[in-house]
């Protein structure tokens, strides 16, 4: 039962990466927005430079090289955010599937989803400590199974 309960752990995990990974990403474009926007309103020198016989603006490559920087690291992000995003929906998808009555899927939902207690729980539940173990025994018992 100590797999399947590593598992269910997995859901908070990856709920509280998602969090992080989105505040990432928020800061991630927030630059990259910034750096975009400061080339297309920046002077564009290449007129100038090509008429001198020069060829590019090594500035502006830079930092258009720097928004393709910044576009690289959301791309590893999102991957990072859909693969616990799918370990979410496969937790979700087992609990779903084991046919819980409604106080085990009450119990699986504080614990393993909200992080809650198994004090905090049962005086929720208005349960007894020794009634709430054996109603997350039951639980756990039928999502193995699943």
């Amino acid at each position: 039962m100590q797999d399947i309960e590593r598992k269910l752990y997995q859901y908070q995990d990856c709920k509280r990466r998602i969090a992080e990974i989105e505040n990432r990403m928020q800061e991630i474009m927030a630059k990259h927005d910034a750096v975009a926007e400061w080339v297309l309103r920046s002077p564009r020198l290449n007129d100038v430079k090509v008429q001198s016989g020069q060829t590019s603006d090594s500035v502006v490559d830079a930092v258009i090289r720097m928004v393709d920087v910044y576009g690289a690291q959301c791309d590893i992000l999102r991957e990072e955010w859909l693969d616990a995003d799918y370990i979410m929906r496969d937790v979700r998808r087992i609990v779903d599937a084991a046919g819980l009555t409604e106080a085990e899927r009450r119990y699986t939902e504080l614990r393993y989803f909200e992080g809650r207690t198994p004090k905090q729980i049962a005086r929720d539940m208005d349960y007894s400590d020794s009634w709430l173990r054996d109603i997350k025994n039951s639980a756990l018992e039928k999502i193995q199974s699943v």
